[in-house]
């Protein structure tokens, strides 16, 4: 029978289709079943819910340990004021009323240190406020009688309520006391309320106040003491994340839109790093809450109890500020672009102004982490002008790339170029443009950023570097700048082959026209005109008289010296010019004076002394109406110095100085490097000491003897400190290119000190900017790639209205003599010259801390000494290493040159003359017939 029963079990039903193939009929479930499968199904769903909310709870926690410690420590203060209701003495001095100390630390409890001060201190204050004026309107009340009692009762309520509920919308007041107004009407209304029908309600007041007092004392021993958290410090790494976040935003738009390939290895990653942006402009309100806080926490770390947290929200808003300009440059991502070819003209210009200005917040962002100053922000804000500009210059080629045909060195390809520009619309072009404009636009936010941090910093007394860090950090920005592959000696005969071969200047000679340039001062217009004293650039008469002070004198200077110049000599100082010659003769002819006793005259060391030498001097004390009295002790020999002249000798003496009159009196200056001393330079083998050798007759002299004697020549001295190898300061090869930079480099040094007769020391300043303005290499942080280029730059700057008063090409063509005079002394001479170079950038600097001008432009001019400087320092160990076969090699190039140069200058004088000539022969009126 069982057997039977289990065939029966066994048994399948089957039925047969149509197309002869069979199926297996399943019997239907019954109601139970359907029931049991849908209660099934609801506690697997339940579980899996449960299950998902669970991990999501433990990644949360994993993610941010803080909020577990802060349940944490929820739970120990409730339990430590729970404790009021089983000691029997506290529990019977608040009675009932324990609850209100729950309650306290149930509502005041936030995560941060800030967040709970402020809302116990608020609730404190607020009950005790509010518990006062209760007491005070229920005692008026009282006295009022019965009558009166509940109209005084709902007057007061209604002015108190209505009051503090419209000092919860005043912005100032809302920050601060907003939790305290909210407390102050529940307590006076519940007081205010009781007491009209409790009696003890002093007892209640007192019994209330303690519950709170003793619920917000617990709050803060507990924030305070377990694992707190600081809202300023949460404020500090928050900033310090969204600048991370800008940057990475920032950098990642420009690549994408940039890639071509369209490959990217992590896909989420870097969409994440795209909308990196969003979070900087979602921060405002957590910003705000948390500056708010951190304004009542106590001193704590690196912050102290007025730490300036409203100047981080300034810093805030710059950020959102750049943040803003990212979601427009994001949206150029997705715009389909086909102008491949301007496309690739501003990738390169593009992307390095993207990589500069990320660089720039990257290092704001650890200069606010580590809370120091950092000196490579202003170096990188040049670094980001500078792509700047070289993205505007390519802007403005965009025409000529469009259009060759417009351009005059293209006429021979007029032809063919005419269809690669006619099949680029100008659709295709805009989205490239609008790119550009939005990354200058970014530019010019990120230094109101670098302000904003700066007033921080300030505010903050951010720590200052050592020495010995600025210099790794120098060294560090300077040894990307200088890597490339091959040797100098290979570059030196690339350089003579190319001299040889080559009569052509390459295209990128800064001999073209320059692009127009932006003001320096209003930063808004054009630049029209530039300064001939420090080559500023400016666009009207209001900021040239606000960019310099000097300038500004010196204009007023030249102005005095026409008006003097008019001035004509009278009958009377005729006679007493020929009075004073007759005495000055007889007193030659009495007393001559050898040419050794001339020599050795000293020129003095306090105040200005005049000593009578020549017949020039002679004319200057006439016509300067001096007083008999001094005419006589100074042609008596006596000195006179500066405080000893009147008032009136004094403003004369000021004029003439200022109007030239004493140029003549001036000894022209011999340059050190034409002495026969400046060959005999010799420097040890860390270039720290310059050393002179001395004869045998000469080996009795003392010590100081010998450095009066090198100081007398006039040679600068070789630096004090051993110069650091090239390997210490970049780790590739230097750039074969450093040769043609000491060029350019030579020359700006030998125009400023022909142009300041030698003493640059006078006016450190001025003369730094002479040198940045002649100085491709250090002004316009330019790249020269032949001799030819660098010397055909410096010449058109000496050819141009700031300084063709000088003398022209021709004084240009002497300073290439100059510049292969230098250079054929070899090396010690030119570390010295560059430790000269080095120190008056460094006087400039020091000058410019002294100096009232605009922020931006002082800023600027800040930046450019600083990348000069350093600049400089690596030539000056770059030169240390080269052997002196070099230099001899580099000085005759720069001769062949010069001769190139002369043969070009001749050739073109030779030409107008002809075409002079041609103009004489031709008829300019002739008779029709």
């Amino acid at each position: 029978m069982a057997q039977g029963k289990e065939g029966f079990e066994g048994v399948e039903w089957r039925i047969r289709v149509a197309d002869g193939s069979s199926e297996v009929l399943v019997p239907a479930p019954g109601l139970l079943r359907k029931a049991w499968l849908a209660i099934q199904g609801m506690i697997s769903g339940f579980a899996m819910k449960v299950w998902k909310f669970l991990k999501k709870a433990w990644d949360m926690g994993v993610n941010d340990p803080r909020k577990v410690i802060h349940c944490i420590k929820v739970g120990l203060a409730l339990t430590l004021v729970s404790l009021f209701y089983f000691m029997r003495p506290l529990y019977e001095g608040v009675g009932g009323n324990a609850m209100w100390a729950v309650m306290t630390v149930v509502v005041v409890f936030e995560p941060t240190v800030g967040g709970t001060i402020y809302k116990c201190l608020n609730r404190v204050f607020g009950t005790l406020l509010a518990g006062f004026l209760a007491l005070g309107i229920h005692w008026i009340a009282n006295q009022s009688g019965e009558r009166f009692e509940p109209i005084v009762v709902g007057a007061s309520v209604f002015l108190l309520a209505s009051a503090a509920t419209f000092s919860r919308l005043i912005p100032s007041a809302k920050s601060l006391f907003d939790y305290g107004a909210l407390i102050f009407i529940l307590t006076f209304s519940f007081v205010a309320i009781s007491g009209y029908r409790v009696d003890k309600l002093l007892n209640l007041a007192h019994q209330r106040l303690s519950t709170i007092m003793i619920g917000t004392s617990l709050c803060i021993i507990v924030i305070m003491l377990v694992y707190p958290i600081w809202s300023g410090q949460e404020l500090h790494s928050l900033l310090v994340r969204n600048m991370d976040k800008l940057a990475d935003s920032m950098e990642g738009c420009v690549t994408q839109y940039f890639n071509q390939s369209g490959e990217c290895t992590n896909k989420e990653e870097v969409d994440k790093k795209l909308q990196g942006y969003k979070c900087v402009l979602s921060s405002k309100a957590s910003e705000e809450s948390m500056a708010n806080f951190a304004r009542w926490e106590p001193s704590h770390g690196r912050f102290n109890f007025r730490h300036p947290w409203k100047q981080y929200l300034k810093v805030g808003a710059s950020m959102r500020s750049c943040a803003y300009c990212l979601e427009a440059l994001s949206s150029c991502i997705n715009s389909e672009n086909q102008a491949s070819e301007v496309k690739k003209h501003l990738s390169n210009s593009c992307l390095k102004v993207s990589f500069c200005s990320s660089r720039a917040i990257r290092e704001l962002a650890e200069s606010v982490k580590m809370m120091n100053e950092s000196s490579n922000t202003e170096l990188l804000i040049g670094e980001m002008n500078g792509a700047v500009q070289e993205l505007q210059n390519d802007l403005k080629s965009l025409s000529s790339l469009l259009n060759p045909s417009q351009t005059p060195e293209n006429k021979n390809l007029e032809a063919p170029m005419e269809a690669t520009a006619a099949t680029v619309p100008i659709m295709e072009i805009i989205p490239v443009v609008t790119l550009s404009s939005i990354l200058i636009e970014f530019s010019v936010r990120v230094e109101v950023l670098v302000d904003t941090v700066e007033e921080l910093a300030k505010l903050a007394e951010f720590k200052i570097h050592d020495d010995k860090s600025k210099q790794s950090r120098m060294n560090d920005k300077i040894a990307p700048d200088e890597e490339e592959t091959d040797g100098t000696m290979k570059a030196l005969q690339r350089m003579a082959e190319t001299i040889q071969v080559s009569e052509k200047p390459s295209n990128s000679s800064p001999l073209n026209p320059p692009s127009r340039i932006i003001c320096h001062v209003c930063q808004k217009q054009f630049s029209q005109y530039t300064c001939p004293r420090c080559n500023s650039r400016y666009c009207s008469l209001p900021c040239y008289k606000s960019h310099s002070l000097r300038c500004t004198e010196s204009f007023m200077r030249e102005n005095v010296v026409s008006e003097l110049r008019q001035l004509q000599p009278d009958d009377a100082t005729k006679r007493k010019m020929l009075e004073i010659l007759k005495r000055v003769h007889s007193e030659e002819e009495a007393h001559p004076l050898d040419e050794d006793e001339d020599e050795d005259v000293d020129d003095g060391d306090d105040g200005i002394i005049f000593l009578f030498k020549n017949y020039s001097m002679l004319l200057f004390l006439v016509y300067s109406s001096f007083s008999d009295e001094t005419i006589q002790k100074i042609l008596s020999g006596g000195e006179v110095s500066f405080d000893d002249l009147s008032l009136e000798e004094k403003k004369r003496f000021q004029r003439a100085v200022a109007s030239g009159e004493l140029s003549n009196l001036i000894e022209p200056w011999d340059p050190w490097w034409l002495k026969s001393a400046a060959r005999t330079i010799c420097l040890s083998k860390d270039g720290a000491r310059l050393v002179q050798p001395m004869a045998n007759e000469e080996a009795s002299m003392s010590a100081e003897d010998d450095e009066e004697r090198n100081q007398s020549s006039g040679i600068p001295p070789g630096p004090e400190t051993p110069l650091p190898s090239l390997c210490q300061l970049i780790s590739t090869e230097p750039s074969p290119l450093l040769a043609v930079h000491l060029v350019d480099i030579v020359y700006s040094y030998c125009f400023t000190l022909r142009v300041y007769n030698g003493d640059w020391q006078s006016d450190a300043i001025g003369s730094t900017m002479v040198v940045l303005s002649i100085s491709c290499v250090l002004g316009q942080a330019g790249q020269p790639e032949t001799v030819r280029e660098a010397l055909s730059y410096c010449l058109e700057q000496t050819c141009s209205p700031a300084y063709r008063h000088i003398g022209g090409l021709q004084f240009g063509m002497a300073l290439i003599d100059d510049v292969a005079s230098l250079l054929s002394l070899g090396g010690p001479a030119l570390i010295c010259m560059l430790c000269d170079l080095q120190r008056m950038i460094l006087a400039g600097e020091r000058e410019l801390k002294s100096e009232k001008q605009r922020k931006l432009r002082k800023s600027e001019i800040k930046s450019k000494l600083k990348l000069a400087e350093r600049k400089v320092h690596f030539i000056m160990c770059w030169v240390h290493e080269q052997p002196m076969e070099a230099w001899s090699s580099l000085s005759a190039i720069v001769r062949a040159e010069k001769s190139s140069f002369m043969d070009c200058v001749g050739s073109k004088s030779s030409i107008k003359t002809e075409k002079k000539v041609e103009n004489k022969g031709k008829v300019l009126i002739e008779e029709m017939q």
